[in-house]
């Protein structure tokens, strides 16, 4: 398997795991369920370009339906974070799409837009906000808010390219900080890919956004802001974005 960036097939494989659960945050009704959850292989391989993805990843296997739950709002200090990012983004007049929102919580302190999450939940409107329980389809927006959405995707540059937005706010978990802090158990099937900075930028440059990465959360989350610029981005080649700190 080609890297899903860059296309180059030079990799390395650097962590296998065989047989695990494909879900990391799936909720089972009983113990015979949760044996029996559908398994993968984890096969992560380093490109070239920095690029870190499991080349045996099958998106097929995944199903983030009603019995999926990935929220950190019981956490006050995630809620705090997450007022922290609302009140970064200042976007209180501008017209939001967010891909991956879950049961809300962002769109809801927002007041504005339109939220889309295959696991929400809740009513169709809330606080203002509309909320579709599906994937994103094109909608277009002032900007488009995505966190922790595109390392579950196997097709990353796919979906930047599918946004229809002039501005974007990203956010994924960091790669260097999980070899950086020997957090391992931070890889699992889910997270098809793993983003540095310098690839989270080249991923988007490929995608005809400029914009700029940087850390977030202590260093464990990466943001990135980016406007629109038409096509690829000139100067985007590999050599000048870097490796992961293995």
């Amino acid at each position: 398997m080609n890297c899903p960036v860059c296309k180059s097939g030079n990799t390395t494989l650097f962590l296998e795991r065989l047989n695990v659960p494909v879900h990391q945050n799936l909720v089972c009704n009983t113990r015979e369920e949760a044996l029996n959850v559908k398994r993968g292989d984890l096969s992560l391989v380093e490109c070239e370009c920095g690029f870190v993805f499991n080349q045996s990843f099958d998106e097929n296997l995944l199903s983030y339906g009603a019995k999926y739950n990935n929220n950190q709002m019981a956490s006050e200090v995630f809620n705090e974070y997450v007022d922290s990012i609302v009140d970064f983004l200042g976007l209180r007049n501008e017209f939001v799409v967010e891909i991956g929102c879950g049961q809300g919580d962002f769109l809801k302190r927002l007041g504005n837009g339109v939220g889309y999450d295959p696991s929400y939940a809740g009513a169709d409107f809330q606080n203002g906000v509309r909320f579709v329980k599906g994937y994103y389809g094109g909608q277009p927006a002032d900007i488009v808010v995505c966190r922790h959405v595109i390392e579950h995707v196997p097709d990353p540059v796919g979906l930047v390219k599918s946004l229809d937005a002039p501005k974007v706010f990203f956010e994924t978990p960091n790669l260097d900080w999980i070899i950086e802090n020997d957090t391992w158990w931070d890889f699992f099937y889910e997270h098809c890919n793993y983003f540095t900075a310098g690839t989270l930028r080249y991923a988007f440059a490929l995608a005809g956004f400029d914009g700029r990465a940087r850390e977030a959360f202590g260093g464990q989350y990466l943001w990135y802001e980016g406007r629109y610029m038409g096509g690829r981005r000139e100067g985007c080649n590999i050599p000048q974005y870097g490796r992961p700190k293995f």
